[in-house]
């Protein structure tokens, strides 16, 4: 899989464009919406983007909320080197952060997405866990969280 990643990393946004007929741009830009960053804060207002590749999600963060700190975290260098690029482009550099998480073990305590478990685990997340957090993903392919 990740020699499909290197090979596709500067087409991958466009790839998506033509795979979703445009429809995955939907699905971010309403995430965004949901999240609700501030558009501004006295303090810095941190975001971690996991699976993030080229920072598509990210830019649109940051261009909503200009307290935004991002850092971007994904297993393919290629895809976060894509980011990089953009953010250097978008004068970004500062806000941004790109993270190789190609890591030898990773856990998510109990992250099933199946029926109520995914409902359970953002309930979770957002009360406890990660006070004042927000938890989110963009549907699979079966329309599922």
């Amino acid at each position: 899989v990740d020699d499909v990643f290197n090979k596709v990393a500067g087409r991958y946004d466009l790839m998506n464009d033509l795979m979703s007929g445009g429809l995955h741009r939907v699905w971010k830009q309403a995430m965004v919406a949901w999240l609700t960053p501030p558009r501004q804060s006295a303090v810095a207002y941190p975001v971690l983007d996991l699976a993030g590749g080229t920072g598509d999600i990210a830019f649109r963060i940051a261009e909503r909320s200009a307290s935004a700190v991002v850092t971007v975290g994904d297993i393919n260098r290629e895809m976060l080197a894509v980011g990089e690029k953009r953010a250097a482009a978008k004068g970004l550099s500062g806000r941004f952060g790109f993270v190789d998480l190609d890591v030898k073990l990773a856990q998510v305590g109990a992250a099933e997405t199946e029926g109520g478990q995914a409902k359970a685990r953002r309930a979770d997340l957002s009360k406890g866990r990660c006070k004042g957090g927000q938890w989110t993903a963009l549907p699979d392919r079966r329309g599922g969280l």
